[in-house]
């Protein structure tokens, strides 16, 4: 869990400061030597989207929006095509900017 709290604690100053390759970096390191986790998918799809790169920002978004649908309700998992339909929706606002991205540092 420290792992988890720094590489989201260190990416959040790097996004807030606009060095996304360097934050990218540490959230790709995260992924290399831990299991995938929402918060991380989350941050690292927002550096995508800040690069410019909307559709590997969408597949991460989406893939931290179902890891994170699945933690908050079991039976996401039991029902694939509602969690698809609630996840493509919510991509949909953020690609469309209907959601502010800009990370908070608190």
């Amino acid at each position: 869990m420290q792992a988890l709290k720094l590489a989201v604690q260190s990416s959040d100053y790097l996004i807030a400061h606009l060095q996304l390759d360097a934050a990218a970096s540490i959230l790709e390191r995260y992924l290399l030597f831990h299991s995938p986790h929402a918060a991380i998918l989350n941050r690292l799809g927002q550096v995508r989207l800040l690069q410019g790169k909307p559709d590997e920002a969408a597949m991460l978004l989406k893939q931290a929006l179902m890891l994170k649908e699945s933690e908050d309700h079991p039976l996401a998992k039991a029902s694939p095509l509602i969690a698809q339909d609630q996840v493509a929706e919510t991509t949909s606002d953020l690609i469309d900017g209907d959601t502010d991205l800009t990370p908070t540092i608190g």
